[in-house]
C-alpha cells in the first residue's frame, strides 16, 4: 500500500510540474514582429535629371520637381508662374569649366505686351547645383523669342546659344541672336535678320538693346579684346564697335533710355585709333566667315550712318 501511494505521489508531482512549466510558456512574450523592409528611396533630384527636356512640356509633377529643385537657390518672386516672369525653357550641361560640370538653365519671356520687349534669364550652375552667376536680358524691341537651342562650335572653340526670334508689329526684322558662353557670362556675338544679314545692336536707346551689356573696358581694354585668341571675345568686341550708338557725343537723348553718354564717348574715341582701324582691316581677311563679317559690319560704323 505504502508503495501505491508513493507512486501515485511520484505521477502527481510530475504533472503539477508539467502544468507548471505550460503555464509559464503560455506567459512568455511573443517573438518581435520582424522589422519592415525599408522603403525604396528615390535618388536625389538634380540638374542633370532636366538635360535635354523642352521645359515648357513638362507634366505637372515634373514641374513641381523642377520648381522645388530650383526653389533651393533661386528667390521665390523669380519662380512665380505669371507673365512678367521668364519661364524654365532648357537645361544644358556647361563645359566651359570641364572640371566643375556645371549647368546652363535658358529661362524665357515672350512678349506679352506692345510697346514692350522680351527677354531671357540664364543662370550658371556647378555641378553641386549652386548658383554661380546669373545674367538677365532683353531679346528684342516689339521682337517674340520663339526657341533657345544649345551647341558646341568648335570654330569659335565654345559654347554657343541660339536664340530665334521675330518681329511683333512695327519691330525689327532680328530673326537670329548668337550668344557665347565665356566663363560664367553670355556674350552677344552677333545677330541676324530673316535673309541671314548681319544686323547691328542698338546701343545708343536701351529699351532698343538686344543681349547682356559687355564688361565695362577701359579703351586699352577693348584693344585687347580685339587682338584676344579666344574667338568669342574679338566677335564680341567687333559686335558692340560696329552697333548704333550716340553720334552726337555732346549731348545724350537723356532719360533712362539713353546711353551713358562716357560709353558713347569712348566709342567714338575708340573708332578713331588708327592702331584699332589697322586691327580691324586685319580682322576682315579672316578665314573664319562669321569673325569677317563682323569685322566688315564695324568698318561700316567708322562712316556716319545715315
Amino acid at each position: 500500500m505504502r508503495d501505491e501511494k508513493s507512486a501515485f505521489r511520484v505521477m502527481l508531482l510530475a504533472g503539477l510540474t508539467g502544468a507548471l512549466l505550460l503555464s509559464g510558456c503560455s506567459r512568455s512574450q511573443p517573438p518581435a514582429p520582424a522589422p519592415p523592409e525599408p522603403a525604396e528611396s528615390k535618388p536625389e533630384l538634380s540638374l542633370a535629371n532636366f538635360v535635354g527636356e523642352d521645359l515648357r512640356t513638362l507634366n505637372k509633377e515634373r514641374k513641381d520637381e523642377l520648381h522645388s529643385l530650383l526653389a533651393r537657390t533661386l528667390p521665390q518672386e523669380e519662380l512665380a508662374d505669371h507673365p512678367f516672369n521668364a519661364q524654365p525653357w532648357a537645361v544644358w550641361r556647361s563645359t566651359a569649366a570641364p572640371e566643375q560640370n556645371g549647368f546652363i538653365l535658358f529661362r524665357g519671356q515672350h512678349l506679352f505686351v506692345i510697346p514692350g520687349n522680351s527677354s531671357a534669364t540664364v543662370h550658371f550652375f556647378d555641378r553641386s547645383g549652386k548658383l554661380l552667376n546669373t545674367v538677365a536680358f532683353a531679346t528684342g524691341w516689339r521682337i517674340n523669342i520663339e526657341s533657345a537651342t544649345m551647341r558646341t562650335d568648335e570654330a569659335l572653340r565654345g559654347q554657343l546659344i541660339e536664340v530665334r526670334s521675330g518681329p511683333a508689329i512695327n519691330g525689327g526684322d532680328v530673326c537670329r541672336q548668337m550668344y557665347g558662353v565665356t566663363g560664367n557670362r553670355l556674350a552677344l556675338l552677333w545677330l541676324e535678320d530673316s535673309t541671314g544679314t548681319l544686323v547691328p545692336n542698338t546701343y545708343f536707346a536701351t529699351n532698343l538693346t538686344i543681349g547682356p551689356l559687355p564688361p565695362n573696358r577701359t579703351a586699352a581694354e577693348w584693344e585687347q579684346a580685339l587682338a584676344s585668341t579666344q574667338p568669342m571675345l574679338v566677335l564680341e568686341a567687333l559686335t558692340w564697335l560696329g552697333g548704333y550708338h550716340l553720334r552726337d557725343v555732346n549731348e545724350g537723348l537723356g532719360g533712362a533710355a539713353s546711353e551713358d553718354l562716357e560709353t558713347a564717348k569712348l566709342v567714338a574715341e575708340f573708332r578713331q585709333r588708327p592702331s584699332v582701324r589697322k586691327r580691324i582691316a586685319e580682322l576682315v581677311q579672316s578665314k573664319e566667315q562669321r569673325t569677317q563679317r563682323a569685322a566688315k559690319l564695324a568698318i561700316a560704323s567708322f562712316e556716319p550712318r545715315r
